[in-house]
């Protein structure tokens, strides 16, 4: 994936969690302590399983202690190196006077098993007392963690974009004069190319800049008066994002060789452009939307009409296939109703239906497909709401991806690169029931019965008595989970998981 990040990289975690004997979801109390690894004396009884809660920084965990009223310390993670050693979250402390007066403080933190949590900090010598806002807003990591790239706070209650690196720490990645960086969308994979958007006296323009050449301007198609940088490949030789005047817009592809390039219009459109692109792609073939129909675009075809399905009148896709040959996503009735799709060049557009009983599916913007596009993961919905995970292949179908015993819903996040392994949600929700008991969480290998991903882990000996894994996302090689959880305590913390799968 670009810039190395194997687990899937959406900002929230989502999905696959899984309880102990305590079924906690609360989040107060201070927490703190050094990560865990293993269980007693951190040694796992089965080769390869390690288990590490991502602990707050150490300066709010003191914080927390030195507080005289209710403290609440929670750490999120939202990105990784491929099998997750170095990872990004954000750790937050929330200090309450009463129950509706409280102060919050974030920071945002790298974190490996061997530094623990360590604060991104703030650009040297900026005044940040005016800031309403100090988030920081990581969008982008170099394969080995050694390069991340965002917006943070800047003077006077503005963003500045930065570029942090092990050896210089926080630097702000300065723009052309009169100019101002709006927003940062990645970073290449080996950390010296950067793409987003700059804010000029003529509009909005794309960028991209690299450690030897600094800041080139990517203008827009020619007629047309602003552009967006949406998406940067992996080696960061291709940019994509949307070209646009008042009367509408266009998708564009940038090389070094070809400049911009419009993709064009599908017929009567006059407003396409780019869905979030996953990072596996390498530029050569793109996908996003002309008003309601979805496109493919590639080199040799153009832009590619995807097709329609009866009943349907809508359709977003959300993911392809490495080499662009599929295209899943979502296709939605003038009701709302939608059902997943599938397409190819060869297959044209499918629709993936249901599981029995059910009335409709969706895929989310999330990893729902294979690297080679043959297996895709998603949920079936009945009319009252439940919902269960499937897995599709040309071959087997639709398949159901149970909920664990006892429970019955269940919530697909993401599959591995080769499709092996899915993970997601186990929830109880029957009527009656407490509706924030749970998630639990589960891992799928094909289409087999769920795993209970706290049940492996103390099966190999790692402690966790008291705790919740509440979220994860499986890696692309399917060695990791990332993902969130309730320590012992009940406070809210991420976590990174090594299976013996």
């Amino acid at each position: 994936m670009a810039s190395g990040i194997a687990l899937l990289s959406p900002l929230v975690m989502l999905g696959c969690g899984g309880s102990t004997a305590a079924n906690h979801t609360g989040s107060s109390g201070a927490g703190g302590g050094a990560s865990e690894l293993g269980g007693a004396g951190g040694t796992p009884s089965s080769p390869g399983v390690r288990f590490a809660w991502v602990e707050p920084v150490p300066a709010q965990i003191r914080a927390a202690a030195a507080a005289t009223t209710k403290t609440e310390l929670r750490t999120y993670v939202n990105r990784a190196t491929a099998g997750g050693s170095v990872v990004v979250g954000n750790s937050t402390l929330w200090v309450y006077r009463t129950a509706d007066d409280f102060s919050q403080q974030s920071e945002d933190f790298r974190w490996t098993e061997g530094t623990g949590s360590v604060s991104l900090g703030n650009l040297p010598g900026v005044d940040t007392s005016s800031a309403v806002d100090l988030a920081t807003l990581v969008s982008g990591m170099s394969a080995d963690g050694s390069v991340l790239v965002g917006m943070t706070a800047g003077a006077g209650g503005s963003r500045v974009a930065f570029r942090w690196t092990s050896a210089t720490g926080m630097v702000e990645l300065r723009a052309l004069s009169a100019t101002t960086i709006t927003d940062i969308v990645g970073v290449s994979a080996d950390g010296s190319a950067v793409a987003g958007t700059l804010l000029t006296n003529s509009g909005r323009r794309a960028f991209r800049w690299t450690t030897p050449a600094g800041m080139v301007v990517l203008d827009p198609v020619p007629g047309d008066t602003s552009s967006e940088a949406t998406w940067m490949s992996a080696d960061g030789s291709v940019v994509a994002g949307d070209s646009s005047h008042d009367g509408g817009q266009q998708a564009f592809r940038w090389t070094a060789e070809g400049g911009v390039v419009g993709l064009g219009f599908l017929p009567m459109a006059t407003s396409c452009g780019l869905q979030t692109l996953p990072t596996t792609l390498d530029g050569s073939a793109l996908f996003g939307t002309c008003g309601d129909n979805a496109f493919q675009w590639t080199a040799s075809a153009g832009i590619v009409n995807l097709g329609s399905l009866p009943g349907y009148n809508r359709f977003v896709p959300w993911g392809m296939s490495t080499d662009g040959s599929a295209i899943t996503g979502d296709a939605i009735n003038p009701a709302g109703d939608s059902q997943v799709f599938y397409w190819s060049a060869k297959s044209g557009l499918l629709g993936l239906g249901f599981l029995p009983g059910d009335a409709q599916s969706n895929s989310r913007p999330i990893t729902g497909m294979s690297s080679d596009g043959s297996v895709v993961v998603g949920i079936s919905s009945a009319a009252s709401g439940d919902s269960v995970a499937f897995r599709w292949t040309k071959a087997s179908g639709m398949q159901r991806l149970a909920p664990l015993p006892g429970e019955n819903q269940s919530t697909p996040v993401t599959v591995s690169a080769d499709g092996s392994l899915s993970g997601g949600d186990s929830i109880q929700h029957w009527p009656g029931t407490n509706p924030t008991a749970g998630p639990d969480a589960v891992i799928w290998r094909a289409a087999g019965p769920p795993i209970s991903v706290a049940a492996s882990l103390e099966a190999a000996a790692v402690d966790l008595t008291g705790a919740q894994l509440k979220s994860c996302f499986v890696s692309g090689d399917a060695s990791t989970l990332l993902g969130i959880g309730s320590n012992e305590s009940g406070g809210i913390r991420g976590f990174v998981a090594h299976l013996a799968l």
